[in-house]
């Protein structure tokens, strides 16, 4: 019993992991807007979750020694949430503005946008790697292969969370919510 209950918190967490960031997708349109962003610069915008992935993905090992892979997985997915929440917030104000204001307080929030979003990816890549390693351990406790279906779960949870953002946009909820 205590295996197949680890078996399914390990694809809770898989199944967040990938609802949370699939969330924001389909909003990504909405943040151009917000911003005033050209093309070149909404590229790279968005190239900044992945690359704080990137960033990040060496001091995983470090982090799930000092924490464990459990914790690891646990809080990093609560931070992902946190993070970004905090990206809607930070949108949220700068759509306040109605594009009026286009001077510091507008660099100032987009500079915070983009920290945030870089924040998150490299939560997610430290996220990742404490999933995969709890997610062995669970295997070798379960003692047959069941990794896959964690994967899987990352899978459910990316539609799950792409259904979910394309929802709310079509029912205008704000992006901070």
């Amino acid at each position: 019993p205590a295996a197949r209950h680890a078996r399914w918190a390990v694809f809770a967490l898989f199944f967040t992991n990938g609802a949370l960031f699939a969330n924001i997708v389909p909003r990504y349109p909405e943040i151009k807007d917000v911003f005033a962003l050209s093309d070149p610069v909404y590229g790279v915008t968005v190239a900044l979750f992945p690359l704080g992935a990137i960033v990040s993905g060496p001091f995983a090992a470090r982090v799930i020694r000092r924490f464990s892979s459990a914790r690891t997985a646990a809080l990093g997915t609560v931070g992902i949430g946190v993070l970004l929440s905090l990206v809607g917030i930070v949108t949220l104000w700068r759509s306040a503005t109605g594009g009026v204001d286009e001077g510091v307080g507008a660099v100032l929030l987009y500079a915070l946008f983009c920290l945030l979003f870089f924040a998150a990816g490299a939560f997610d890549s430290i996220t990742d790697v404490g999933q995969n390693a709890h997610g062995l351990r669970v295997q070798g406790l379960y003692g047959r292969p069941i990794f896959n279906s964690f994967h899987g779960g990352w899978s459910l949870g990316a539609v799950t969370g792409g259904l979910m953002g394309s929802a709310a946009v079509a029912l205008h909820i704000p992006l901070e919510w």
